[in-house]
């Protein structure tokens, strides 16, 4: 784990060392040498390359890390979605939402975080400082570093509040910065994105002359994302620009079979993350699936289950029961696969069509256009094999939207964890179905390390 105030003892070179020598399953040639310069590492489009690559790769290099399942699995611990069938210590914190700040999980999560914005800055840096990359790679690759940077800021102020805004290298700077109010890392992850979007090609990168998967944004992943953060931040006719940006992209659709949805090639996906070790299926898959006669690490809650409607085929689709040891269990199979099938993989799902459409639709009902939100939010239910939504006022149209959100992506990246607090439901929600439950429970803590070695860190409240 790399945290903020241990940056001073991670050196530039190494930082770029880590990227360049990352897993060879993405990246083709000859090892890399021992002793690597940033000159050398952004000498040429195809070097620099390898440095990209190798950003994502270190995000996806161990199960329930940051971005390789960890968000999934302790946020739907910490909202209603997930229980878990043994009790660990550690995680059982989550699920009973009374996390110490000396909680290995909290400081490997916080900590990943930042290796990931290291990575970014890393990129970003190296490649405005190039003398031999073309102008259009340039751009490209300074896009994908922003819009990955943007994608864990989100989490951060949202898992966190105010947390450190790093965006350079200089050790001697990022060991000892505070805690940015809300709105600046805000302020800071639009302008990412808007950089982003202009910044990415409208395509995919390409192999072999034909577009490739999803696992490198493009122009529309950074439009998806910047529509989520708008809708958080309550810029609803922005959320809905942005989010028509995508939808109107025609390589984008509802994938008709939900067994479909999370596959390599998968129409529905914007963004995805791929597994970066060739016998490993995703982190979600290894996890949620047990072995055959086994019962599930983490079952879903019972209020999750029954908060599907009758002839909902999610539940149907992305849910499975099994009896263990003389108890029932369900348990959520989005990802079916516990270990690699290479006819068709599935990759992590990060970003895909079905949240942009209710995040139009609610943007839409924000803004008093009713119909639309109505319309975009029966794309959803009508691929889940339900009914027109009967809601005919705004707040039974919020209702039902927020809903849909429940059940569509559950167990999905923290989507109900997070909902959950924007709308201003975790007291109500969580107060009723968690004993124990406080509203400062809503914020993770500070790793306690953290606190200690960097005085300008202050803890939130409650812990």
């Amino acid at each position: 784990m790399i945290a903020p105030t241990n940056f001073r003892k991670l050196t530039f070179c190494l930082t770029l060392l880590i990227l360049f020598s990352s897993c060879k399953k993405w990246v083709q040639g000859p090892p890399p040498d021992t002793l690597i310069t940033d000159e050398k590492v952004f000498a040429d489009d195809n070097t620099a390359q390898d440095a990209i690559i190798g950003m994502y790769t270190q995000a996806m290099n161990a199960a329930l890390s940051y971005a390789n399942g960890g968000i999934s699995l302790y946020a739907g611990l910490s909202a209603d979605e997930l229980t878990a069938s043994t009790v660990i210590g550690n995680e059982d914190a989550f699920t009973r939402n009374a996390i110490g700040s000396t909680n290995p999980i909290i400081a490997d999560l916080y900590g990943a975080a930042y290796n990931i914005i290291l990575n970014a800055n890393t990129v970003i840096q190296g490649v405005a400082g190039s003398k031999g990359m073309t102008a259009a790679k340039k751009a490209q690759f300074t896009g994908e570093a922003k819009f990955m940077r943007a994608l864990v800021y989100f989490y951060q102020v949202n898992l966190w509040g105010p947390v450190p805004l790093i965006t350079q290298t200089d050790p001697e700077i990022t060991s000892l910065q505070p805690r940015a109010a809300v709105d600046i890392v805000y302020d800071t992850i639009i302008s990412d994105l808007v950089d982003a979007k202009s910044l990415l090609p409208s395509a995919y990168p390409t192999k072999a002359g034909y577009e490739q998967d999803r696992t490198r944004p493009n122009s529309s992943a950074a439009a998806a994302l910047l529509s989520r953060v708008y809708l958080f931040r309550g810029r609803w006719a922005e959320a809905e620009n942005e989010a028509n940006f995508v939808i109107q992209d025609s390589r984008y659709k509802l994938e008709p079979l939900l067994d479909s949805v999370f596959l390599e090639h998968s129409h529905e996906a914007i963004f995805q993350l791929q597994p970066v070790y060739s016998n490993q299926a995703t982190a979600e898959g290894y996890i949620f699936n047990p072995y055959v006669g086994n019962r599930p690490s983490y079952p879903l809650r019972p209020e999750l289950m029954a908060a599907w409607e009758v002839g909902d085929q999610r539940k149907i689709q992305w849910t499975q029961g099994v009896t263990a040891f003389g108890t029932d269990y369900v348990f959520p199979c989005k990802y079916k696969q516990r270990t690699y099938t290479p006819l068709s993989p599935e990759y992590n799902m990060v970003i895909r069509l079905a949240e942009t459409y209710l995040i139009r639709a609610e943007a839409k009902a924000q803004q008093g256009n009713l119909s639309g939100g109505v319309a975009d939010l029966n794309v959803v239910r009508h691929r889940a094999g339900l009914p027109t939504t009967t809601a005919i006022t705004a707040s039974t149209l919020l209702t039902a939207i927020y809903h849909e959100r429940q059940v569509e992506l559950f167990t999905e990246w923290g989507h109900r964890w997070l909902d959950l607090k924007r709308t201003n439901r975790a007291d109500s929600i969580l107060g009723a179905e968690k004993p124990g439950w406080t509203s400062t429970a809503a914020l993770f803590p500070i790793p306690q390390y953290d606190i200690e070695t960097n005085p300008n860190l202050t803890q939130n409240p409650g812990y």
